[in-house]
C-alpha cells in the first residue's frame, strides 16, 4: 500500500505534545506552524489525483487512473478564459427609454459591442514584433461555439451604483445603460493564435500570444467607445465599470485537468498570501471576517461580518476570501462545540478522530491553519466542503471542478476550471494582463514546486507579515512587465508590516504616482466632453469613485482595518514582533493581544443586542484611543475599529506577566478541553 508525505518532517515544526509541560520557550504552541506531515494510507488507485478532466474529458479511459507522482511530473498545458463585466452607457436623446430601470437587459447593447469586436483589430506579432490587423474569432448570435470564440452576453448582475443613478439626474430618461459581459475564447498559455498572413513575407503568418490577444482587444474597445474626441464631436456612448462589475479569470488544464496537489498549493498560497494579494487590489475588493476577535455567543457568523462596512460605497465585496470562510466556519465550530452540538459528517469534522492536526487547524484563527486544512484534504470534494454554501461567492471558486470519477450529471458539461473572482473590473489592458499573468504564474509555480519546497515557503516567506506582493510575484515567476506594473501601483506599501508602519507616520499622505497617472488619463477624457453634456455627470461620478478605490491611502486603510479586526487571523508573538503600532497609542497592546493565537474571545452580554451580519461598533462608553488627537488626518473609520479593538477584562486572562515567559492553560470551547498558550513578552 503506497503512502506519501505531504511535507517531510524536516520542513515541519515537529510533533509537539499538547501539554503545558512540553511547551517550552524554544517552541511555544503559539509559535507552531501546522506541520503538513500526514501519511496518507489511501491506495494510489483509489486516491483522487486530478481535480478535473477538462471539458467533456471524463469518459476517456486513457486518463482515468494516473498516479499523483506521475501526474505532477507532467507539464501543464494551461488554458484560461476571462470574463469582463461592464456597462455600455448610451445617450439616446431625443428618444426616451421605454423601461423604468436604468440598466437594460437587451440585445441592443450586446449587438453594439459584438459588432465592435468583429472589426479588424491591431496587434503585435509575437515572432516578428510587427503590427498587423486580424479578425478576432467572435461568436454570432445563438451560435453554440463551446467556448471556442469570444462572446458577448447581457449580465443581469451588473447595475449602476446609487451614486451613478443620481448623477443622471433629470436626464435619466434619455439614457439607456446596458449590462454587458465579454467572455474570451479558451486561451492557451503555451500555444499562440495564428492571425494574418504577412504581406511582405510570403509564406509567413503572424501570431499572437494570449497576453497580446487580451491587450489588443481591450485597446480596440477603448479606441471605439472611450477614446477622447479629437474633432470636437460629443460622445453618445461609453463603456464604464464600477464596483457592481467584476473581472473573473478561469484557469484550467485542458483534458487532463489540474492535479490535486497543484490545486492545494494554489489555494494554500492564496490563503497564506492573502495580505500580499489584497495589496494588489482596488480598495472595494478587500473584504474580511472579524470572527477571530468577535465576542462569543452570536451563534452564527457571516464571512462578510465585522471587518468592513456592510453597506455603501465601502461595503465589503460580494466575494468573500478563502480565509474569511475559514474564520466564519471556525467561529460556528467553536459555538457548536460549546453547546454540545454534534459535528456534521463532512470535512474537516469527519477527519478529527483520524487526524489530530486537522482538528487543531479547524479550531484556530490563523492563515497557517486555513492552509493546513487545504493541504490535509483527502480529495476534491473535501476541499469544496470547506467553502460550505459560499463556494460561488468566494475569491477562489472551485464549483466548476469535478472528480474524474464523478457520476454527477453537471460534471459532463462543467467548465472544469478554478475561477478567481477577487479582482476589480477593468478595461485597462495593462491591469488585466498583469493580473492574468500572475494567476498563470501562480498555477505553474504551484505545479512545479515540490512538497518540500512548498513546506519551506509556508513556514518562512509566506508566514511573515513583512512578505510583500513583489516578493510573491518574484516567487511565482511573473513576467517583468507584471512586476513593473505592480511596483508602480503599490508604491512603497507592499505588506501588512508596511501598511502598519505607514499609519504611524506623521503628516499627510501624498497620493501615489499610479493614482496620478490614472487621474491624468481620466481628466484628459473628461475635458474633451462639453461641460453641459448630459453624460458628463455620470462619467465624472464614475471616474471619481474608481479613482478613490485606487488610492493607495484608501487601500492601506482598508487593509489596516481588516488586520486589526482579525480579518487576516491571529499570529504568533514572533510574527507580531516589530510592528510599529504607535498610531494606536494606549490601545496598541490590547489590539495586539486580540491578534495573538490563543486569545480568549469575551462572552457577549446577555442583554446586548448584536446582529452578526453587521459590524460590531464596540461600547459607546469606551474612551477613544490616544492616536485620534495625534493623527487627525486619519479617517473616522479608524476610530470605530479602535473602539472595536478595546480590550475587555475577560480578554486579559491570556496575558502573561511583564518580563516573563510562561505557558498558561486557557480554556476554550473547542473540543471541550484546554489548549496550551505560551505568550512571550
Amino acid at each position: 500500500m503506497a503512502q506519501y508525505t505531504a511535507f517531510p518532517a524536516s520542513m515541519s515544526s515537529g510533533s509537539a505534545s499538547h501539554t503545558a509541560q512540553s511547551a517550552g520557550p524554544s517552541r511555544s504552541d503559539t509559535e507552531e506552524s501546522f506541520p503538513f506531515n500526514r501519511a496518507d494510507s489511501t491506495p494510489l488507485t483509489e486516491r483522487t489525483t486530478y481535480a478535473d478532466m477538462g471539458p467533456r474529458g471524463h469518459t476517456d479511459p486513457a486518463y482515468r487512473y494516473v498516479k499523483t507522482e506521475q501526474a505532477t511530473e507532467q507539464p501543464l498545458a494551461l488554458t484560461l478564459g476571462v470574463e469582463f463585466e461592464m456597462i455600455l452607457a448610451t445617450y439616446i436623446w431625443p428618444k426616451k427609454r421605454q423601461e423604468p430601470y436604468h440598466i437594460q437587459i437587451s440585445h441592443d447593447g450586446v449587438t453594439a459591442v459584438r459588432s465592435a469586436l468583429q472589426r479588424p483589430i491591431e496587434a503585435i506579432c509575437c515572432a516578428c514584433n510587427q503590427p498587423h490587423y486580424f479578425y478576432l474569432p467572435v461568436a454570432i448570435q445563438n451560435y453554440l461555439h463551446g467556448y471556442g470564440k469570444w462572446d458577448v452576453e447581457a449580465d443581469c448582475s451588473v447595475v449602476l451604483t446609487d451614486e451613478e443613478s443620481l448623477a443622471l439626474g433629470v436626464n435619466s430618461e434619455y439614457f439607456a445603460c446596458y449590462a454587458i459581459e465579454i467572455k474570451t475564447r479558451v486561451l492557451s498559455v503555451n500555444e499562440n493564435l495564428y492571425t494574418t498572413p504577412s504581406r511582405v513575407n510570403p509564406g509567413y503568418t503572424h501570431s499572437i500570444s494570449y497576453v497580446e490577444e487580451i491587450r489588443a482587444t481591450l485597446a480596440h474597445l477603448h479606441s471605439i467607445f472611450n477614446a477622447p474626441s479629437t474633432d470636437g464631436t460629443q460622445p453618445r456612448y461609453r463603456l464604464i465599470t464600477n464596483r457592481k462589475c467584476g473581472l473573473h479569470v478561469h484557469i484550467g488544464n485542458g483534458r487532463l485537468g489540474l492535479p490535486l496537489q497543484t490545486l492545494k498549493n494554489m489555494m494554500s498560497t492564496c490563503i497564506a498570501c492573502e495580505p500580499a494579494i489584497d495589496s494588489m487590489m482596488a480598495g472595494d475588493r478587500i473584504g474580511g471576517c472579524s470572527a477571530a476577535t468577535a465576542e462569543t455567543g452570536a451563534g452564527y457568523y457571516n464571512p462578510k461580518t465585522g471587518a468592513l462596512p456592510q453597506e455603501g460605497p465601502d461595503a465589503a465585496p460580494y466575494n468573500s476570501s478563502l480565509f474569511a470562510l475559514h474564520a466564519a466556519a471556525t467561529y460556528i465550530r467553536r459555538e457548536d462545540a460549546a453547546k454540545g452540538v454534534l459535528p456534521p459528517d463532512m470535512y474537516p469534522e469527519n477527519r478529527f478522530a483520524a487526524d489530530p492536526e486537522v482538528a487543531k487547524a479547524a479550531s484556530q484563527y490563523s492563515l497557517a491553519a486555513a492552509a493546513a486544512l487545504i493541504q490535509h484534504a483527502p480529495d476534491l470534494n473535501s476541499i469544496k466542503q470547506l467553502a460550505k454554501t459560499f463556494q460561488h461567492a468566494c475569491t477562489v471558486n472551485t464549483e466548476n471542478l469535478y472528480d474524474f470519477q464523478s457520476t454527477d450529471a453537471h460534471a459532463r458539461n462543467a467548465k472544469m476550471t478554478v475561477e478567481f473572482r477577487q479582482h476589480a473590473p477593468t478595461l485597462d489592458p495593462a491591469v488585466a494582463t498583469s493580473w492574468v499573468d500572475f494567476l498563470v504564474s501562480l498555477t505553474q509555480h504551484s505545479h512545479n514546486t515540490s512538497r518540500e519546497q512548498y513546506g519551506a515557503l509556508m513556514q518562512n516567506e509566506f508566514s511573515s507579515l513583512a512578505f510583500t506582493a513583489i516578493g510573491l510575484l518574484e516567487t511565482v515567476g511573473a513576467r517583468q512587465e507584471t512586476i513593473a506594473h505592480y511596483m508602480l501601483k503599490l508604491g512603497s506599501c507592499w505588506s501588512v508590516d508596511h501598511v502598519v508602519a505607514d499609519a504611524s507616520l506623521a503628516g499627510p499622505k501624498t497620493p501615489d504616482a499610479y493614482w496620478h497617472n490614472k487621474r491624468s488619463e481620466n481628466a484628459l477624457a473628461l475635458n474633451t466632453i462639453h461641460e453641459n453634456h448630459p453624460m458628463k455627470p455620470l462619467l465624472f461620478e464614475n471616474c471619481n469613485e474608481n479613482l478613490r478605490q485606487l488610492s493607495r491611502r484608501h487601500i492601506n486603510e482598508r487593509m489596516l482595518i481588516k488586520f486589526l479586526s482579525g480579518g487576516y487571523g491571529q499570529f504568533t508573538d514572533r510574527q507580531l514582533a516589530g510592528l510599529d503600532m504607535r498610531f494606536m497609542g494606549a490601545q496598541a497592546e490590547s489590539a495586539l493581544q486580540k491578534l495573538r493565537i490563543g486569545y480568549k474571545n469575551p462572552q457577549r452580554a446577555a442583554a446586548q443586542t448584536y446582529e452578526p451580519y453587521r459590524p460590531y461598533q464596540g461600547n459607546a462608553n469606551v474612551a477613544q484611543p490616544d492616536y485620534v488627537s495625534e493623527q487627525p488626518a486619519l479617517d473616522r473609520d479608524m476610530v470605530d475599529i479602535a473602539a472595536m479593538m478595546h480590550c475587555s477584562p475577560e480578554s486579559t486572562q491570556a496575558v502573561s506577566p511583564s518580563g516573563s515567559d510562561w505557558c498558561a492553560e486557557v480554556e476554550t470551547p473547542v473540543m471541550g478541553g484546554f489548549i496550551p498558550i505560551c505568550l512571550q513578552r
